[in-house]
């Protein structure tokens, strides 16, 4: 309907604009000739050169070879957002097109029975390991890459350099590692940490998980785990409720680093599902709760590790 309106406008003004041009045409042609003998005009002064106001230059938000949404690329134009490229990994996860790029913008609006709304977190949930789209088997996803050992006992998950959290910290083994020795292993926290099956070895004990450097986690078992890191593509049970752990958050609550915190304080901060302030690894993060608890507003994350 924009479109034809705009259509019948351009045709409206070109019909005035000819008979405009038609009545001028077929006006008198003769000019009468004047009573009075024409004045003499005053000497025209030198023309005088003055330096043109410049113009400023109009805002453009830096070339890149990746595309984001309208809205971000504003805020990269106005200077309130790094450049696309400097706010991905240096290997983001490309998701081919299938039918056609969708409208960006608007307000998707929807209900949830649950408490937590954790049937739409099941959706935005983005774990390392990731199930196909066609679901026909497993891709990385926060992870690069993965392997195992020919015996199964040792597996290595190597995460993407330059993942970010939504607050803009960098996204290390520093976040395992504090998941690990500070929140799984500590049985005075009995917050949303889980200590399941598929992370222990045959006797029933933890297996043992070592971070050589930023990027590399390395689980060890004394059994094959060729399925058990597969549990992670669960996303929302399995990754991001029990895994997904900020330390440079969550330090500021556990007692281990800040002496006046309780465990009490951690497992409050530590709910990344009803607490804003918690950064996240998602397209949309929690950006407002109502104090009833009734009414959650997802914003979208610039900071995404992947792009379509």
């Amino acid at each position: 309907m924009e479109r034809f309106t705009m259509m019948r406008t351009t045709k409206l003004v070109s019909i005035l604009t000819g008979s405009l041009f038609v009545l001028a045409a077929c006006g008198p042609q003769a000019t009468p000739a004047p009573t009075q003998p024409p004045q003499p005009t005053a000497p025209m002064g030198a023309i005088q050169v003055t330096e043109a106001t410049p113009m400023p230059a109009p805002t453009l938000a830096p070339e890149t070879k990746f595309k984001e949404a309208p809205e971000l690329a504003k805020l990269v134009a106005e200077g309130k957002l790094p450049p696309v490229d400097q706010r991905l990994p240096e290997q983001p996860v490309v998701t081919p097109v299938r039918e056609a790029i969708g409208k960006y913008g608007g307000t998707l609006r929807t209900a949830s029975w649950w408490p937590e709304v954790g049937n739409v977190l099941l959706y935005i949930s983005e774990p390392p390991i990731k199930w196909k789209a066609d679901l026909t088997g497993y891709e990385p996803g926060l992870a690069e890459s993965y392997e195992w050992s020919e015996d199964g006992k040792t597996f290595t998950l190597r995460l993407r350099k330059g993942l970010k959290w939504s607050d803009g910290q960098p996204y290390t083994t520093a976040d395992w590692k504090f998941w690990w020795e500070d929140m799984v292993k500590d049985e005075n926290y009995k917050g949303s940490v889980s200590r399941p099956a598929w992370l222990r070895k045959s006797d029933g004990s933890l297996i043992d998980m070592e971070f050589p450097d930023d990027y590399t986690v390395v689980w060890k078992s004394d059994r094959p785990m060729w399925v058990d890191p597969f549990y992670m593509a669960q996303g929302y049970w399995e990754f991001a409720n029990p895994m997904m752990k900020p330390a440079h958050y969550l330090k500021k609550f556990h007692p281990k680093y800040n002496p006046s915190a309780t465990y009490d304080d951690l497992q409050k901060a530590d709910r990344w599902m009803q607490n804003p302030e918690f950064p996240c690894l998602f397209a949309w993060c929690l950006g407002e709760l109502s104090a009833d608890g009734k009414r959650y507003v997802f914003k979208r994350n610039p900071l995404l590790l992947a792009r379509g």
